[in-house]
């Protein structure tokens, strides 16, 4: 799996069951028995159920694997077990916003809609929030 995959995947949490009926299998494998599993019932309610896929994308970020070893307390951030970083070699991932949070980064957004529209069927995307600070 690719290292922007990992970052996605932290957002997809919501998307995948409303399309395959199931968490995605990463998210099973990491997490295990701490997530709940969805009923037979709660399957048909939930796979098919999108009407659109809603986005808010300000940033990207380079992912990368910081060599920690499993956590003792496991939670949400724990089981990312990713480093996360705006520089690469140095290299800013694009120009920096007023916010020191903040950098522009449109290919982020590109590759965000692509993963989407390739794995989840070309749903209807509203890009709901995007932009930066001057």
């Amino acid at each position: 799996m690719n290292k922007f995959v990992k970052i996605v995947l932290t957002s997809i949490r919501f998307i995948h069951p409303v399309v395959y009926g199931e968490y995605p299998r990463t998210m099973q494998e990491i997490v295990g028995k701490r997530l709940p599993k969805f009923t037979k019932e709660q399957v048909k309610i939930v796979k098919g159920s999108i009407d659109f896929v809603g986005i808010n994308q300000y940033t990207a970020y380079y992912i990368y694997d910081p060599h920690q070893p499993k956590p003792k307390v496991l939670g949400y951030q724990q089981d990312w077990n990713a480093g996360f970083s705006y520089k690469k070699n140095g290299v800013p991932i694009g120009p920096r916003a007023y916010s020191s949070w903040l950098y522009q980064v449109p290919w982020g957004l590109y590759k965000c809609l692509t993963y989407i529209k390739e794995r989840y069927g070309n749903p209807t995307v509203i890009l709901s929030e995007n932009g930066t600070d001057h």
